[in-house]
C-alpha cells in the first residue's frame, strides 16, 4: 500500500522532561491497579474494566501477539466481536506507558512498542475488518500518539521503529478519510475519529495545519459538533455513556490544540462545556450516573475532576466531590492539569435542576448532598441506535439510594435476546397499553417502529416539581400521557392516562434497583429496607426480571406491574412515598360541593409526619359541563393540575398545569 505520508515529528508539547520525573511512583494512589493491568498485558492477558471502556469485560483472555498476524488481532475469544473491538482500541498502551514512567522498568515500554509494531506489521495493507473499524481506529490512533509522544527519543524505541509507527498512523488517518460515511455526521463514531485526528496531528506534527487530512478533519468536526450536541448541551444520541465518549475526545482536542496555539473548531468549546455541565447534572448522590440508553451505572466523579481542571469550572469540581485526578488522565492530558485542579476552589452548583428540552432529559434533585432525592424524567426523541424505547421513563433515587431504575444494556450481541429486551419499553418505568408500544427494537441496532413524543411540559415551584409528557402510537392509534408531581422532594404522584378505541389494559412498570426486594403491604408494596411504599392500587403484581448495571453483567430485579382495565379512555395513579406519609385518594369537588366523576378528576392527599398536607388535584380532560370552579382541600381553583399545601403558615395554592 502506498504510504499516505508521514506525520512529522515535533518537540513534545506536554513537557516531556517533567513527565519523566512527574510526582508519581508505584505507590501513588491509583497506580497499583494500573500496574496490575500493565503486568497482565505483559503476559498477554487482556480484559477491559476501565470506567469508560465502551464494552466492559472482566473475564481475562490470553492473546499471543508474537506472530504479528492479522488473525491475532481479529481474535474473538468469547464469541462477542465487541471484545475484539476493545482489543484493537489499544488504550492499554496508556497503562504500559504510565507503568514505565512510574517504575522506570523498561519491560513496560518495550511491550508498548512491540504491541504497536505488531499491529502495524499485521496491517501492512489496511482493509475493512474486525480490527480496522473506523471508530476503533480513531481511539487507537489517540493511544498510539500518546505512547509515541511519551517514548520517542528514549532508548525504548529506535528511530526506525518510531518511523514505522508514524507512517502507519498517517495511513490509518487516510483510511478513516476514505471510509467515512454520511451517518458519522451525527454519530460519536464521526466526532471521535475527527477529534482524534486533530489531536494526533497536534501532538506529533511540526505543522499540523499542513498535514494532508487536517482541513478535512477540522471541517467535519465543526459539522459534527453542530449536529451532535444540542443547544441545551446534551448529546443527541441520548446515552450517558456516549455523551461521555464525545466529551473525552472533545476535551483532548481542545487541550492539545490550545497548547499548540492551533485553530479551535467552531462549537468545540460549547461542546466541552455543555456536555460536561449536563453530565454533572446527571450525577446521582453516590457519584454514579443512571444507565440511560446504552450506558452503565458508572462513577463519573474522576472524569468531572479532570473536566473541571481543563475548563476551570468550580461547580464541576464541587460535583467531583474532592476526587483525585486519575493518573491516566494526568498522563493523557499533561501534568499541567494537576496545578490547575489544585488551584481551583470548588463552588456548590447554583441549580438543582436540568431541564434539557432539546433531548427530553429532565433531572431534579433535592440537594447536592449524599442523601439527596433525585428524579429523572425522559420524554424526547429516540437519538441513535444507542437510544432506548424509554419515552416517559421515570427514575427515582431516595435518601441517596437508587429506587426506580433504568435496566441498562448488557450486550450488543446480535444473538442475545436480552439486547432488544433491555432496549424495549418492558425494561423501562413507563406506561403501556396492553404491555405493547409502537416503539419496538429490531435486532441490536435497528427499530421496527417508534412512537412520536409530544413536547414535554415542566414546572418547578416552591417544594413542588412537575413533569408532563405524552407519546402518540399507532396500529391502533393511541395516546399515552404521564404526569408526575414530586412533593417536598420526597413523594411522587404518578398519573398515567391512555386513549385508545376498544377495551384495553393500562399497564405501568416499576423496575426496582437490584438491591431492593418488594413485599406486599397494605395499599401497595414496601420497597426493601428503604421505608418507601409504592401505593399501586388493586391488581398490581411482582415479577422477576434481569437488569444490567454494567456491560456483560446481569442482576436479578423485582418489577412491580400495575393494571387498569379501560374502554376508550383510562386512568391509573400510583404514589411513591415514605411509610410515615399517609396517602389518600379522594374525589375532586366542584365549587357547589358536588363530586366530579372519577373519570374526570381525582385528588391525592399526602399527610407528612410534621402535619403538613399536600393535596394534588388532577383533571383528566376539559370539564365542559356544569360548574367549572373546583375545590381542592377547600381552596377554589380551575386548572389541569394544582396542589394545595396546608401547614403551620396556612394554606397555599400552586397551579402546576393550566
Amino acid at each position: 500500500m502506498k504510504a499516505a505520508g508521514r506525520v512529522r515529528s515535533d518537540p513534545p508539547i506536554f513537557y516531556m522532561e517533567a513527565m519523566m520525573c512527574m510526582c508519581i511512583d508505584a505507590d501513588s494512589p491509583g497506580m497499583a491497579e494500573i500496574i496490575s493491568r500493565a503486568d497482565d498485558v505483559l503476559e498477554g492477558r487482556l480484559y477491559f474494566t476501565k470506567i469508560w471502556d465502551m464494552e466492559r469485560c472482566e473475564t481475562p483472555y490470553k492473546v499471543d501477539f508474537s506472530k504479528c498476524t492479522l488473525e491475532e488481532w481479529e481474535v474473538v475469544p468469547n464469541g462477542d466481536p465487541e471484545w475484539c473491538f476493545m482489543l484493537n482500541r489499544m488504550d492499554y498502551l496508556d497503562d504500559l506507558c504510565l507503568a514505565w514512567l512510574a517504575t522506570r522498568k523498561e519491560r513496560y515500554a518495550e511491550r508498548a512498542v512491540s504491541l504497536m509494531l505488531s499491529w502495524v506489521s499485521a496491517h501492512a495493507e489496511l482493509c475493512p475488518g474486525l480490527s480496522t473499524r473506523t471508530l476503533d481506529t480513531g481511539v487507537r490512533l489517540s493511544a498510539m500518539a500518546r505512547a509515541l509522544h511519551t517514548l520517542e527519543n528514549t532508548r525504548s524505541i529506535s528511530p526506525l521503529q518510531a518511523k514505522a509507527i508514524r507512517e502507519s498512523i498517517s495511513e490509518q488517518i487516510g483510511f478513516m478519510h476514505d471510509h467515512y460515511l454520511p451517518k458519522y455526521e451525527t454519530s460519536n463514531w464521526g466526532s471521535i475519529q475527527t477529534l482524534s485526528i486533530l489531536a494526533v496531528y497536534g501532538r506529533l506534527s511540526v505543522n499540523p495545519e499542513n498535514e494532508r487530512w487536517w482541513q478535512w478533519a477540522f471541517d467535519r468536526a465543526e459539522a459534527q459538533l453542530a449536529a451532535q450536541v444540542y443547544p441545551d448541551g446534551t448529546d443527541w444520541e441520548l446515552s450517558t455513556m456516549y455523551q461521555v465518549e464525545v466529551l473525552i475526545y472533545a476535551l483532548q482536542a481542545q487541550l492539545v490544540l490550545s497548547e499548540k496555539g492551533l485553530p479551535i473548531p467552531k462549537g468545540l468549546v460549547h461542546a466541552c462545556r455543555g456536555l460536561a455541565q449536563t453530565l454533572a447534572m446527571q450525577v446521582m448522590p453516590d457519584g454514579t450516573t443512571e444507565a440511560l440508553g446504552d450506558s452503565d451505572r458508572s462513577n463519573v466523579r474522576p472524569l468531572l475532576a479532570l473536566t473541571s481542571a481543563i475548563l476551570g469550572d468550580p461547580e464541576l469540581k464541587w460535583v467531583a466531590n474532592d476526587s483525585s485526578l486519575d493518573p491516566l488522565d494526568v498522563y493523557s492530558y499533561g501534568i499541567g492539569i494537576e496545578a490547575s485542579y489544585k488551584a481551583l476552589a470548588p463552588r456548590r452548583p447554583r441549580s438543582l435542576t436540568l431541564d434539557a428540552y432539546d433531548s427530553g432529559l429532565f433531572v431534579t434533585r433535592s440537594s447536592w448532598n449524599s442523601d439527596a432525592n433525585v428524579t429523572v424524567f425522559l420524554d424526547g426523541p429516540l437519538g441513535s441506535g444507542h437510544g432506548h424505547c424509554d419515552e416517559l421513563h421515570l427514575s427515582v433515587w431516595s435518601n441517596g439510594r437508587p429506587i426506580l431504575v433504568d435496566s441498562g444494556r448488557y450486550s450488543y450481541r446480535e444473538d442475545s435476546s436480552d439486547r432488544p429486551r433491555l432496549k424495549g419499553v418492558s425494561a423501562h418505568n413507563v406506561p403501556t397499553i396492553d404491555g405493547h408500544s409502537s416503539s419496538e427494537p429490531l435486532g441490536s441496532w435497528e427499530y421496527e417502529d417508534f412512537s412520536y413524543p409530544l413536547k414535554p411540559y415542566v414546572r418547578h415551584t416552591d417544594g413542588l416539581d412537575y413533569w408532563e409528557g405524552a407519546v402518540v402510537g399507532h396500529d391502533p392509534t393511541s395516546v399515552l400521557l404521564r404526569r408526575v408531581v414530586c412533593a417536598s422532594g420526597c413523594a411522587w404522584v404518578i398519573i398515567d392516562q391512555a386513549w385508545c378505541d376498544g377495551v384495553h389494559d393500562l399497564q405501568g412498570s416499576f423496575h426496582l434497583d437490584p438491591s431492593i426486594r418488594a413485599q406486599a403491604t397494605e395499599g401497595g408494596w414496601l420497597l426493601g429496607d428503604t421505608s418507601l411504599v409504592l401505593h399501586a392500587g388493586e391488581g398490581s403484581e411482582i415479577v422477576q426480571e434481569c437488569c444490567s448495571m454494567s456491560y456483560n453483567q446481569m442482576s436479578d430485579q423485582d418489577v412491580i406491574l400495575t393494571h387498569t382495565a379501560f374502554k376508550g379512555r383510562g386512568v391509573q395513579i400510583a404514589t411513591l412515598a415514605m411509610q410515615d406519609v399517609t396517602v389518600e385518594e379522594a374525589p375532586l369537588l366542584r365549587a357547589d360541593g358536588s363530586e366530579l366523576d372519577a373519570s374526570l378528576a381525582r385528588c391525592v392527599r399526602l399527610v407528612f409526619p410534621n402535619g403538613t398536607t399536600r393535596t394534588v388535584a388532577v383533571t383528566f380532560g376539559e370539564v365542559f359541563r356544569g360548574v367549572k370552579a373546583f375545590l381542592c382541600d377547600g381552596v377554589s381553583f380551575h386548572a389541569g393540575v394544582a396542589v394545595v399545601t396546608r401547614g403551620a403558615e396556612g394554606s397555599k395554592l400552586d397551579v402546576l398545569r393550566g
